[in-house]
């Protein structure tokens, strides 16, 4: 919805339901399978090589099964977005606007485990395989809002009217369910990640707090040019580390 509020002054309303599709890699139909042991230590033989017989395994049984691989059950993600904003245009060409902006957000990608029935392909028995692959989480939730501000220099003299520039900022919140460490490959008391990090605190994946951008213009006759500076914050890469089980930043 548009609403002329003056002549260089105009508010917008919008709602829109999106859907976003898993990559080919995530679907694909093809898992690298192993067993999970459980080791029973060696007992010494004597006390002058207990060292040695120590760290050799007595026996080892076979108590579940992992692999890693492609979910094709994956659903896409889906979002419902609601946007407000307020445009003022005080020059030809030449504007500064504020949105706010809030999604719902449904089947999300994260990254966990997820059980499949998998037969033997030499003896056709069927085991229960958890494999580690992208899956659809809960709900979730975005929000913030942008500035962006966008400026033709043509009141200069000659040459230098086709200045222009251009600058935005964005914040943006953005939270959901984390993957369930119940369902998370491995023994998780291993590692305590549950005590170790609130996982109530984390973000979604790729997801920065702050994004700005500036970019600096030339448009006259046939010549044109552009020189553009991009920054993001840190950004949350995985909710665990495959080492150390904690989360994974990326410092942009």
């Amino acid at each position: 919805m548009k609403v002329e509020l003056s002549d260089d002054m105009i508010a917008r309303f919008a709602v829109s339901k999106a859907m976003a599709q898993p990559s080919m890699n995530d679907i694909q139909n093809k898992i690298g399978t192993s067993a999970r042991l459980e080791v029973t230590p060696g007992i010494p033989a004597d006390e002058t090589n207990a060292a040695r017989w120590e760290t050799a395994p007595q026996s080892a049984e076979v108590i579940g099964w992992e692999g890693i691989g492609g979910n094709p059950f994956l659903e896409p993600m889906e979002s419902i977005q609601y946007d407000a904003s307020l445009e003022w245009y005080f020059a030809d060409a030449s504007s500064l606007t504020g949105t706010l902006f809030y999604k719902d957000l449904s089947n999300f990608f994260i990254y966990g485990a997820n059980p499949q029935q998998i037969a033997n392909g030499l003896t056709g028995q069927v085991q229960t395989v958890d494999v580690d692959s992208r899956i659809n989480g809960g709900k979730g939730k975005m929000y913030g809002y942008e500035l962006a501000y966008t400026q033709f220099f043509d009141n200069l003299p000659s040459f230098w009217s086709g200045l222009g520039v251009q600058a935005n900022y964005t914040w943006i919140r953005a939270n959901g369910v984390p993957p369930s460490i119940n369902n998370a490959p491995g023994n998780p008391s291993d590692f305590d990640y549950a005590e170790t990090v609130n996982l109530g605190t984390v973000p979604l994946v790729g997801q920065s707090e702050h994004t700005a951008n500036l970019v600096l213009m030339y448009q006259r006759d046939d010549w044109s040019g552009r020189v553009a500076y991009n920054w993001r914050s840190e950004y949350l890469v995985s909710y665990r580390d495959g080492i150390t089980n904690l989360p994974v930043w990326q410092d942009a």
